[in-house]
């Protein structure tokens, strides 16, 4: 298995990595799981679940919300970012730098709780 992290700048400068989990060999179906976690759980609670998949031949990325884990900012009195914010850039960004790397894939979102 490889994996590696990727840091990714959105169009409102705020930054966020994700964890890409490669087979060594890919799955048929030429297949990535995009990974959303829970509200409030890091992406890293995911990573046995994306090993699994890999295990399995299925490449997998998993990343962070805004304000938690690798996300480049905090909640705090000073910062407003809310759900038009992680949907609007923050997914859609994500999904374009993904499809980007992985240009033949087809990639299934995998939401935990959204």
């Amino acid at each position: 298995m490889n994996r590696k992290q990727l840091e990714l700048t959105f169009s409102d400068d705020t930054r966020n990595k994700i964890t890409i989990f490669e087979p060594q060999q890919p799955d048929e179906k030429n297949t990535l799981i995009a990974i959303f976690p829970a509200m409030g759980v890091r992406a890293s609670f995911y990573e046995s679940f994306a090993a699994e998949l890999v295990s399995r031949n299925i490449a997998t990325v998993i990343t962070d919300h805004r304000g938690h884990g690798n996300s480049s900012i905090r909640p705090s009195r000073s910062v407003s970012f809310g759900y038009q914010e992680m949907i609007t850039i923050d997914y859609v960004e994500t999904i374009a730098n993904i499809r980007q790397l992985f240009p033949a894939k087809k990639i299934v979102l995998l939401g935990h709780s959204l």
